[in-house]
């Protein structure tokens, strides 16, 4: 895993994970969130809706979003923020069911 370890605080809350450039949130609580909201370039909440006053973040990933795309991968690349869904992969065929 080499120096990544280094780079992941845990606290009762959640989690954050500190990249070169750009700091993720995973908030598993909303009082996680209103800390979370203040610093993060990113924020994830995966089982709770964020607030609309939750402006700081550059990229906002609530449970809303999961529910309509399906699993998301992320990729932080310099001064670039790259999101991907399940359901875009998938396309929009009779044969696929929609994101659960």
């Amino acid at each position: 895993m080499g120096g990544l370890g280094t780079a992941i605080d845990c606290y009762e809350l959640g989690f954050i994970f500190r990249g070169e450039t750009t700091l993720v949130a995973f908030s598993e609580t909303p009082a996680g969130q209103a800390e979370d909201c203040a610093f993060a370039d990113i924020l994830i909440s995966p089982r709770s809706p964020v607030w609309l006053g939750c402006d700081s973040p550059r990229l906002v990933l609530d449970g809303d979003d999961f529910k309509c795309a399906g699993p998301l991968a992320n990729w932080l690349s310099v001064g670039e923020i790259i999101v991907r869904n399940a359901a875009a992969g998938r396309g929009c065929r009779p044969w696929v069911g929609a994101a659960r």
